[in-house]
């Protein structure tokens, strides 16, 4: 190797050997390769809520915000099975583990942004009943429903009490009369249409049947033989 007075003439001195066809060779003994055992990286697990994950690109941490909302004691599996069934309730009721005494009753609450629901579902090979208080910000409803076997059918029967703003409705799903009342008077309904009303200090109704008598104030309305008599009281 030649001694160089200054980087320079160094740089020179190489440029010129490589031209030559002579590089500089710079042979070296590698030494013995070392593997690093990584550590391993913990998964996470997804749950409810807002998850913040950071990374500095030698670290991840991440970060849950629960949003505060819950479900105690989920009966989603039941309450979807009582849904679909549409033939054997006792083979259902088997299914679910809902004979021999293992579970007569579950009950369930559902807490929500948007709504506090809670349900109570008793089972056993016969019957099916599902009891619903369902309340949000302007709405309340009590409902039942009762699933049974008649004559080798399944029978689903709901019936309700809702309450939204000062509208109340009470029905029952296999009746054509729903009750409505509200800050102005009350309707019974039949198919959706009012037989009879009260609003206004005044009854209506759109057809009457009188079997005896019609009283009004000091007269009485009678019929017989065919005639109608106006009587006084």
């Amino acid at each position: 190797m030649t001694d160089a007075d200054s980087l320079e003439d160094w740089r020179a001195y190489l440029a010129a050997q490589y031209a030559a066809g002579t590089p500089v060779t710079v042979v070296y003994e590698l030494a013995a390769p070392e593997t690093e055992a990584l550590t391993a990286v913990t998964a996470i697990t997804p749950v409810k809520g807002q998850i913040s994950i950071i990374t500095d690109a030698d670290a991840l941490s991440a970060s849950i915000a629960g949003s505060g909302w819950e479900t105690v004691n989920d009966t989603t599996d039941v309450r979807m099975a009582l849904a679909d069934v549409d033939t054997d309730l006792e083979a259902l009721a088997a299914e679910l583990g809902l004979l021999d005494g293992q579970v007569g009753q579950i009950a369930e609450q559902i807490i929500t942004p948007d709504e506090i629901k809670n349900i109570v579902v008793e089972m056993d090979e016969y019957k099916a009943m599902a009891t619903t208080v369902s309340q949000t910000a302007s709405d309340l409803e009590f409902a039942r429903t009762q699933i049974a076997e008649v004559d080798g059918r399944v029978l689903t029967i709901e019936e309700y009490v809702r309450i939204s703003g000062s509208n109340v409705d009470i029905g029952r799903s296999d009746s054509k009369t729903q009750l409505h009342l509200d800050n102005e008077g009350w309707d019974i309904l039949e198919d959706g249409r009012a037989n009879i009303s009260a609003r206004d200090n005044k009854v209506s109704a759109p057809r009457m049947d009188v079997s005896e008598a019609l009283m009004m104030g000091g007269m009485v309305f009678r019929s017989g033989g065919g005639h109608l008599r106006l009587q006084k009281r």
